[in-house]
């Protein structure tokens, strides 16, 4: 945050306009740049306190899986709203793809939608499940939501909103629980990564030979 210049080339320090960003190189030294990692992370910390606010002023004593769905999709607009709002600080290089606790929190969801809803939820159809085992499988999907207040138990009145609500909210524990076990993987990577070594400024006397 110390070298904070909104819209600056993080190599020649030269002015670069919104319209060129799109490009990820600068007009003045074509050098890569990216978005900072500390600028996502305040605008993630804006958007994530902007919902925490509506959620707050929204919340009733009858909220369900409908009314997280509507919390969450919120987020969607606001994180678009603040990068606009906010000018974007810069760094050297591409930004590479990374595995964020919003990637697995969503990945979670996707997951437990597809199979765990859709999956064994056809499964317990076409098996001909008794509907004690069909309610006690939407009630494994609702948990631990459900814990917290039997407004969000899934049941099979609910609408689909209000079940996908559901899913949403109890992945963000299931991909908190997937992203802090990836962390000391990706460490443990980090750490055998074999050093590679620059072979570019051979000899040329070697290529000829």
């Amino acid at each position: 945050m110390s070298r904070f210049k909104p819209l600056t080339c993080p190599r020649c320090n030269e002015r670069i306009h919104r319209q060129q960003v799109k490009d990820w190189e600068c007009p003045s030294c074509h050098s890569d740049f990216g978005l900072a990692p500390s600028y996502q992370r305040c605008v993630g910390s804006l958007t994530l306190a902007s919902v925490s606010l509506l959620a707050v002023a929204t919340h009733k004593s009858t909220s369900g899986g409908a009314w997280l769905l509507s919390v969450f999709s919120s987020a969607i607009p606001s994180w678009f709203i603040f990068m606009i709002v906010v000018p974007p600080w810069l760094k050297r290089g591409h930004n590479q793809p990374k595995f964020t606790i919003v990637v697995s929190w969503l990945s979670a969801a996707l997951s437990v939608f597809v199979v765990e809803f859709l999956g064994f939820g056809a499964a317990h159809l076409l098996l001909g499940a008794s509907r004690r085992e069909l309610l006690e499988h939407l009630e494994m999907l609702s948990m631990p939501l459900a814990w917290i207040s039997p407004n969000f138990l899934i049941t099979p009145s609910k609408s689909f909103f209000d079940v996908c609500g559901v899913i949403l909210g109890n992945s963000v524990f299931f991909g908190s629980l997937i992203f802090a076990a990836y962390q000391p993987v990706r460490l443990a990577f980090r750490r055998s990564r074999p050093t590679q070594l620059s072979l570019s400024n051979s000899n040329s006397t070697e290529d000829e030979d």
